[in-house]
């Protein structure tokens, strides 16, 4: 396809080719790109996505210096890798400039994800090693408070099985915006809306319908609290944290009245769970 479709591309042209993970479409890309020298950058939605450029993308430089950032990781190095990888290759200048806290999890048998962690040492300020594996509310309790203690005004918290892939830019102004000018609003989740989510409100089992926000970016809805890629203000945490674990800090955030959530769109992150989920070890959702 791309050879027919070459000579008719206008300047800065953009191919998206679906289906990313089947073997045809990887084999097809990797001619083009020892070809024609074209960029591949892969979209981790759905079945994925490759977007073909002429040339590497750039970047805008993201200022990140009121965010705190957590991240819950442990026993999976190969994901926690990719997870700070696009980090830094979708929003240079986040991690530099944001106050980042490390948990990691069942340090004791895990030196592999400890070298990891050593490799990015540069942007992390805050490393803590829980050695056997905590639940999935110690360890988010635990980042929570060390998030309202950065001083920051926001809190972006991920796990490690959750990579940034998008090609929107001010994707973070995006989120930053909506709670500004929303104060409704709790949480925002910048998980990709092609993702697969419940449907009904894990507190109340109602159904949840999301409506447009305005300003083309985000949808809201009466929806519970989650653990996935999420930004919201520190000074909502302490309504909910610490918890017993996500379904405790569900019911916390609702019965404090914390109950609207926007989603970013089209979002930020999709799920790369490799099989390896810490899920029936320490109860995480994933």
């Amino acid at each position: 396809a791309l050879p027919m479709l070459l000579p008719h591309l206008a300047e800065g042209w953009e191919v998206w080719l679906d289906d990313a993970t089947r073997p045809g479409e990887q084999q097809a890309v990797t001619a083009w790109a020892e070809r024609y020298g074209v960029a591949v950058e892969e979209i981790c939605q759905g079945k994925h996505l490759y977007r073909i450029t002429p040339r590497p993308v750039q970047r805008s430089r993201v200022d990140a210096s009121d965010v705190a950032v957590t991240l819950l990781t442990g026993q999976r190095p190969g994901q926690v890798e990719a997870t700070l990888g696009a980090l830094r290759a979708h929003a240079p200048g986040l991690l530099e400039s944001a106050h980042v806290t490390v948990l990691h999890n069942g340090a004791v048998s895990d030196p592999v994800t400890a070298e990891v962690l050593d490799r990015h040492d540069d942007v992390i300020d805050l490393r803590h090693t829980h050695r056997g594996l905590a639940p999935i509310g110690e360890a988010t309790s635990y980042l929570a408070e060390a998030a309202q203690k950065s001083g920051r005004e926001y809190w972006l918290q991920l796990q490690d099985d959750w990579q940034a892939s998008t090609a929107c830019n001010g994707w973070l102004d995006d989120a930053r915006r909506v709670l500004r000018e929303r104060p409704d609003v709790h949480q925002v989740r910048l998980r990709h809306v092609g993702d697969q989510v419940l449907t009904w409100h894990m507190v109340t089992r109602r159904p949840i319908a999301w409506r447009p926000a305005g300003g083309g970016v985000a949808l809201t809805a009466d929806a519970h609290l989650t653990l996935n890629p999420t930004l919201s203000r520190t000074s909502d945490i302490g309504r909910v944290w610490p918890a017993l674990g996500e379904p405790d800090a569900q019911r916390r955030a609702h019965r404090a009245g914390l109950r609207v959530v926007a989603q970013l769109t089209p979002g930020v992150f999709g799920h790369a769970d490799g099989g390896d989920s810490l899920r029936n070890r320490v109860g995480s959702p994933g």
